[in-house]
């Protein structure tokens, strides 16, 4: 395989990947709706589009709700739930490890001198971690991205393709 193909090859699979992250929400995909002219936000499960409306199901009453695409202001697609229990156990493991090493290093009872403090600064500082990694983990986050292709506000959006035949690839 030559250069210019391997090239090609690649470019076509970075625009096919940079496509298939806009493509159109697949049945059961979570997304959430913005209404133009209220303020008002649907989260729901999507079902099905036809050129005047999109379905979603509502859970968990698992109503099925129309909106017409003259309503929506833009559609976002749901790229999955983030939990936070790493950056919670460093940021607990930092505080915990100042705050014994803040101890150790005043004393306790008659644990003094400069031993103590890393002493403390670890312990206090595992205990630390622990904790901000359970607080980490009950902290979630969904992320969102727009659904570029939802036509949205009365209309389809314009699309431009090109198509080229490489006769020297074949």
């Amino acid at each position: 395989m030559t250069l210019s193909r391997l090239v090609l090859v690649l470019a076509s699979l970075l625009a096919n990947r940079a496509t298939a992250a806009q493509a159109f929400p697949y049945v059961g995909a979570r997304v959430r709706v913005f209404m133009r002219a209220t303020p008002q936000v649907a989260v729901g499960y999507f079902i099905e589009a036809d050129r005047d409306s999109v379905a979603l199901e509502l859970r968990p009453s698992h109503e099925t709700v129309r909106f017409a695409w003259e309503e929506i202001a833009r559609g976002e697609l749901s790229s999955g739930i983030r939990r936070h229990s790493l950056p919670g156990a460093g940021i607990g493991f930092g505080v915990g490890a100042l705050l014994g090493v803040a101890v150790g290093a005043n004393g306790v009872g008659e644990v003094r001198g400069s031993a103590a403090a890393p002493i403390f600064g670890l312990g206090f500082g595992l205990l630390g971690g622990l904790l901000g990694a359970v607080i980490g983990d009950v902290i979630r986050t969904e992320k969102w991205r727009p659904i570029a292709n939802w036509p949205t506000g009365g209309g389809a959006p314009l699309q431009v393709g090109i198509r080229l035949r490489l006769r020297f690839l074949q």
